[in-house]
């Protein structure tokens, strides 16, 4: 049996773009609930492609409303409810600005979710037509 070990690239681009591939339900150490999101990040400049995760919780609601205006829809966003129909986000595409940390635990760098941006402020070099609004 061979063993493939997937390893991302470390993305160096600032602004790139995303999209929805798995939601699951997520509770923080604090006890705090919201989704785990996987996202399928895209390079426009180097090519290059990556995986990563980030957390979308009530108690951060910039990032839950950055998200929602995002991927084009700001009317999933209600400031005073903590919840979010997940069904609507499988497939959703966007723009998000892009960290880069490193990992005590693993002892590497690695791309991390800065913030969300909607499309009208993406950099023109980074915009994609594919992506509707």
């Amino acid at each position: 049996m061979t063993i493939i070990r997937f390893e991302n690239p470390l993305i160096q681009s600032e602004m790139v773009k995303f999209s929805v591939t798995k939601i699951e339900p997520f509770v923080s150490k604090a006890g705090n609930s919201g989704a785990s999101v996987q996202l399928y990040i895209e390079d426009p400049k180097s090519g290059k492609a990556a995986r990563i995760r980030t957390i979308l919780i009530a108690q951060m609601p910039h990032i839950l409303k950055h998200f929602c205006e995002a991927i084009g829809k700001p009317e999933l966003y209600k400031k005073d409810e903590t919840s979010l129909n997940t069904d609507e986000l499988i497939g959703a595409k966007g723009y998000l600005i892009l960290g880069i940390r490193h990992n005590d635990y693993n002892d590497i760098d690695e791309n991390y979710v800065r913030d969300f941006i909607s499309k009208d402020k993406a950099p023109a070099d980074i915009i994609d037509d594919k992506i509707p609004f």
